[in-house]
């Protein structure tokens, strides 16, 4: 078993140049880039679960590595 620790794409408070904390951003069209390159990188690597929080910026992260 392998164990993959991903972070979250940019997000709209990145780019506003806010502190993030507990706020619940989304990603940014840019962090929304950024997801999709993950994908392609992890793509046929065998992922079965991915744990994630409840907030929107890493469910959106694991949506987008989850749909390739």
């Amino acid at each position: 078993m392998h164990i993959i620790v991903i972070r979250h794409g940019q997000t709209t408070g990145d780019v506003e140049d806010r502190y993030g904390g507990a706020y619940d951003d989304a990603l940014s069209p840019e962090g929304e880039a950024q997801v999709r390159q993950l994908a392609e990188e992890l793509a046929g690597k065998g992922m079965q679960q991915i744990y994630t929080s409840p907030l929107q910026r890493a469910e959106q992260t694991a949506q987008g590595v989850m749909s390739v």
